[in-house]
């Protein structure tokens, strides 16, 4: 006979922790001094579907994986005068001189242990090489810099301390060099460092292009309100610039000369994926790398603020948590933890659940998909940054601890 009895007395406790549960949660969402403090809105986002154009194939199937467990995060790549570069963690902008070498070219930021100290090592990102062999680099926690390998000497262009008409630049991302000197770049985020990089997909766009004149060393804002503003490439005559908005799946030309000059429009919406930096393939076709498929869940995440805003909150308490005992308590595994809680590779557990697909596709100068490749093995994924070298498509990612390249 079922115990009435027994499940009676279950039914207190049980009221008792929903009304609990019911308290924490509404202090969490409504309580007007808990961080972060963002206006949390409703947005639509529509991701393409794998039909026509991104039609899904097998072309960067049986990826090589170079240098497996000797690097971490080779996020951007570039081929200069015939050699391959990219950066690294840890600090690095590196030369790819073989498929067993690889040779550091410059360091930024001060010497650490492991990628959970990336604030302290430096996390350069998008990079671009002159015609003088000047390096330029966006490095998201020491700000955008040049290195000149004939001295030996760096030099600071933007800094992470100066204001920018009103905000200061949080996560310098990429950036492209014109020909009169000028260099356009991107700001993530005006709110949050990348190690917090969730939360700045969980809040609003405050992400910019960015355009500096290295002569007056002025800076200016050509567009706001970019949500996790990225990749950005100019056009061969430097009519346009592209910028990539990752949250959004979308990317925008930003006109740079002629009648639509200091206008922006969206230059190809609804990609199959989040798109990280782009890169140009030397024929007319601009290459952009998606570093995310998108997920059920978030894909979903846009149109439920208070989900969002529950989540950025929680991340924020725990990290304050964290960092609290770790101050008491100096621990390795909470320093860890600290810098995990929030960074992009929390989310990489739940990407088992996805379907293991990365995604590169090339575009004209009119914004038509022209070509798509996918990795549908598993053996490549989160894909930021592709160029084509030497016969081979090689792959960067922010995550991987490896450099892939599939034959041609």
């Amino acid at each position: 006979m079922f115990n009435f009895m027994g499940l009676s007395s279950l039914l207190p406790s049980f009221f008792a922790f929903l009304i609990t549960s019911s308290i924490v949660i509404s202090v969490i969402l409504f309580h007007p001094s808990l961080p972060p403090k963002f206006d949390f809105e409703s947005y639509d986002v529509e991701y393409g579907t794998l039909v026509g154009p991104y039609e899904r194939n097998n072309r960067l199937n049986n990826a090589e994986r170079l240098f497996e467990g000797k690097l971490k995060g080779p996020e951007h790549l570039i081929v200069h005068n015939g050699e391959l570069y990219t950066t690294i963690h840890g600090g690095y902008v590196s030369k790819i001189v073989s498929k067993n070498s690889i040779e550091p070219i410059v360091k930024f930021g001060e010497d650490c242990d492991d990628w959970w100290q990336e604030e302290l090592c430096g996390r350069p990102l998008g990079f671009k090489i002159d015609t003088n062999g000047t390096i330029y680099v966006a490095d998201a926690y020491y700000g955008i810099r040049k290195f000149d390998p004939k001295t030996g000497t760096t030099t600071l262009i933007i800094d992470l301390h100066t204001e920018i008409e009103g905000k200061i630049p949080m996560i310098p991302n990429s950036l492209d060099i014109a020909k009169d000197g000028k260099i356009y770049w991107t700001d993530s985020s005006t709110t949050h460092k990348l190690h917090d990089g969730l939360l700045t997909l969980l809040g609003p766009p405050t992400g910019r292009l960015l355009v500096t004149d290295p002569v007056t060393q002025i800076s200016k804002v050509l567009m706001n309100n970019i949500h996790f503003a990225n990749g950005v490439h100019l056009s061969t005559d430097e009519s346009y610039i592209l910028v990539a908005e990752t949250q959004r799946a979308r990317i925008h030309r930003y006109w740079l000369k002629g009648k639509k000059a200091g206008t922006s429009e969206v230059f190809v919406d609804k990609l199959p994926g989040l798109p990280d930096n782009i890169n140009h393939d030397g024929g007319g076709k601009f290459i952009v790398s998606l570093v995310d498929p998108g997920s059920h869940f978030t894909n979903a995440l846009p149109q439920y603020p208070l989900l969002r805003k529950f989540l950025a909150r929680i991340m924020t308490l725990a990290q304050l948590t964290v960092r609290e005992i770790n101050t008491l308590f100096p621990n390795l595994w909470l320093t860890r933890a600290h810098h995990l809680i929030g960074h992009f590779e929390m989310i990489a557990p739940l990407k088992v659940f996805d379907e293991p697909r990365a995604t590169v596709l090339l575009i004209n100068h009119e914004g038509q998909i022209t070509n798509c490749l996918h990795a549908t093995d598993g053996n490549v994924t989160s894909v930021s940054s592709m160029v084509i070298h030497n016969g081979y498509y090689y792959l960067g990612s922010p995550f991987n601890n490896y450099l892939a390249r599939v034959k041609i």
